[in-house]
């Protein structure tokens, strides 16, 4: 078993990368996690030692939208459960979640502290 010094705030970071411009890979060789710009010459190379470097895809909207959801169904009070599955409905849930939580500081609170665990939860299986 290979055992590493694994960068888990570069994974974290990584998982939930914004930027769609930087490829982030993870070195297997010793735990690091590199964020690759468009223009830099070691991309390819990178890219294509697939026995040293394990490319890193950010958690897609379904997943999101999944824990998004998954959420909704922890709140207990009902007037608060109602705003924002109506929030999270069609086009625009995402930005339309955001801006009700920023309303709503204890379930914003709640939310980063939810997505944090499931991001975690995603990281530890894909390390695995």
């Amino acid at each position: 078993m290979l055992e590493l010094s694994i960068d888990w705030p570069g994974l974290f970071s990584a998982f939930q990368m914004n930027m769609p411009e930087l490829k982030c890979f993870f070195c297997l060789d010793d735990g690091r996690v590199l964020k690759i710009s468009p223009g830099d010459p070691n991309l390819e190379a990178i890219r294509k030692d697939k026995t040293r470097y394990a490319r890193i895809e950010i958690v897609s909207s379904r997943i999101q939208y999944q824990w998004i959801s998954e959420f909704e169904a922890t709140l207990k009070e009902n007037d608060t459960r109602a705003i924002i599955e109506a929030a999270i409905n069609g086009k625009g849930a995402f930005r339309r979640f955001k801006d009700i939580l920023l309303t709503m500081p204890e379930e914003r609170k709640q939310w980063f502290d939810f997505r944090d665990q499931k991001m975690r939860l995603r990281i530890c299986e894909w390390v695995r």
